[in-house]
């Protein structure tokens, strides 16, 4: 049995982090890839325009209190669905990797 939450209008909001393996976690951003044809982003906005910033805050922590509970190591990314309300989000998946090649986290890490 698969049960998981259902938001029927959502936005796809992916945090990327660096780990160090012993609990030490820094958030690099978050962006927006919520405009995907057949499961592939096409366009992805950092920083993710018109997120409040309180449920900004939720999911830096929620993906930082995941990485720090698992010893994180290396970069990675955390997904989350936020609704289109923005009154809940849900965890979907961590990605073991950083999309760097990406311009927007260049810009913005340096």
């Amino acid at each position: 049995l698969y049960v998981e939450a259902y938001l029927p209008k959502v936005r796809h909001i992916e945090i990327q982090v660096l780990g160090d393996g012993s609990g030490n976690v820094v958030c690099l951003g978050e962006r927006d890839c919520s405009l995907q044809r057949r499961h592939q982003k096409i366009i992805e906005i950092a920083p993710a325009p018109d997120l409040q910033n309180n449920i900004r805050s939720e999911l830096i922590a929620a993906a930082e209190k995941l990485a720090k509970a698992t010893h994180y190591r290396g970069a990675g990314t955390f997904e989350f669905l936020v609704d289109a309300d923005q009154k809940a989000w849900a965890f979907i998946e961590a990605n073991a990797r950083l999309l760097y090649h990406r311009r927007d986290l260049r810009h913005r890490s340096g």
